[in-house]
Parts: structure tokens; C-alpha cells; sequence
């Protein structure tokens, strides 16, 4: 074999072996010492270091990541709908910073934003955009006679405006109806059993 085949090969393989060291594969992750052992032979000992160090970087960030998303998933999943009041002046909650205040030290707040805020206005953006839409026969409309519509009637309305905007609101009324309480079910269960056929 020629020298610069030889580097060549050299160089292919030191290449290759970093490569497999920066898979995060259980088998490749059992197979790491045995990895690390060849590139110290082929003198890329310290080039190695450097990949474990960022294969670790990464193992951490995609922790925290999936910490950071559980988190978030389980304040989503303890928001629940109320029961009363107006479901269109639901508030963003912004979440303070008490850090440094100079513009090159401030981290980028982070906002939560309510569940039942951003379904109640996408419901109320259906409610004006539509025109008295009917759903096999039934207004999907609360009756604008009640002055003080019940939590059942307000859950009414805002299920017959996500069903109204179609496949857009399919998504948002599966998350509302599996958050409303039990109570508040039969209430709407109760108060749509007038419309059941005779």
C-alpha cells in the first residue's frame, strides 16, 4: 500500500469512528469505550474527548427539553374550563423575570396562555363569522334572550362554535370536552335532551 493510501484509509476510518461515536443508539452507547479505546491508538484521543463532550451536551439539552415539555404538558393538562363568568376575557399571564434588566442580559419572557382563552376567542371568531349556522337542524347559537346564560349554556354555545369552524375547531373541542368536570357534562347532556326527537 502506498503512503497516502494508507492516510487516506488513516483519515477515513478516524472519520467513520468519530461518526459512530456521536450516535446516541443504546448499541453504539455499549459500544463507546470499545470506540474510544481505537481512536486513542489512532492518536485521535483528544478529538474524541471533544466529541463525547458535545454528545453529552446534546443528551443533556434533549433532557431538559423533554423536562421542559413535560412541564408544559402537565400545566396544559391541569388548566380546567370554568364553570361561570365570561369565557372571552380570560387574561394572558405573563410570568415575571426578577434578573437583570439590561437589554443584553434579559432572557425572552416566556407566556402562558390559558386554555380556555384561546379556545373561548376562537370560538367567539367563529360566533361572529358565521350566520346563524345550524347543525342537524339545531343553532349552534346561545339564545341571545338570556341575559345571564348558565355554565351549561355558555359550554353550549362555545361547542356548537368550534364545531362550526369544522376541522379548524376539531382539535380544540376534543381538548375542551375532555377537560369539562363531570357535573358540568350532564348539565349540557340535560339541558340538549329538549332537542331529542319524540
Amino acid at each position: 500500500m502506498k503512503k497516502g493510501h494508507a492516510a487516506s484509509i488513516h483519515y477515513s476510518l478516524r472519520t467513520a469512528f468519530l461518526g459512530f461515536l456521536r450516535c446516541t443508539h443504546p448499541y453504539m452507547m455499549e459500544a463507546r469505550e470499545k470506540l474510544l479505546k481505537v481512536l486513542r491508538s489512532m492518536n485521535a484521543g483528544e478529538a474524541a474527548d471533544q466529541v463525547v463532550c458535545q454528545v453529552a451536551k446534546m443528551l443533556k439539552a434533549a433532557e431538559c427539553a423533554t423536562h421542559e415539555a413535560r412541564i408544559s404538558r402537565d400545566d396544559f393538562s391541569s388548566i380546567e374550563p370554568p364553570i361561570s363568568g365570561d369565557l372571552t376575557r380570560k387574561k394572558v399571564m405573563v410570568q415575571d423575570y426578577d434578573g437583570p434588566t439590561s437589554m443584553d442580559e434579559t432572557p425572552l419572557k416566556r407566556i402562558r396562555y390559558n386554555l380556555d382563552s384561546s379556545l373561548a376567542q376562537s370560538a367567539q371568531l367563529a360566533v361572529e363569522n358565521q350566520d346563524d349556522v345550524t347543525l342537524d337542524g339545531f343553532s349552534s347559537k346561545v339564545s341571545l334572550t338570556d341575559r345571564d346564560p348558565t355554565p351549561a349554556k355558555q359550554m353550549i354555545g362555545l361547542i356548537g362554535a368550534l364545531l362550526a369552524e369544522g376541522e379548524r375547531g376539531a382539535e380544540s373541542l376534543e381538548i375542551l370536552v375532555s377537560k369539562i368536570q363531570p357535573e358540568l357534562m350532564a348539565d349540557i347532556v340535560i339541558a340538549n335532551m329538549k332537542h331529542l326527537p319524540t
